[in-house]
């Protein structure tokens, strides 16, 4: 059953337009995640990498068979 309630979750960066992850009911939607250790230093890589440092660092408290579509850009 849906309440229609959504929460804006994580600390906005004052340089972008968007939110770090907004929850919606049962749902997280997340954006803007970059690669970065585990101190918080960007990693430098393969697309290979750096996907998966973001998918690590996103995915906590989640499974593989919780995400639903996951993009990946890079410049």
């Amino acid at each position: 059953m849906s309440n229609g309630t959504a929460e804006v979750c994580g600390k906005k960066n004052p340089n972008l337009p968007f939110h770090p992850a907004v929850r919606a009911d049962d749902c997280v939607y997340l954006s803007g995640q970059v690669a970065k250790d585990v101190q918080g230093n960007m990693i430098c890589g393969t697309i290979e990498e750096e996907t998966r440092a973001t998918r690590f660092n996103a995915a906590v408290g989640f499974t593989a068979g919780f995400v639903e579509r996951a993009t990946a850009l890079r410049r």
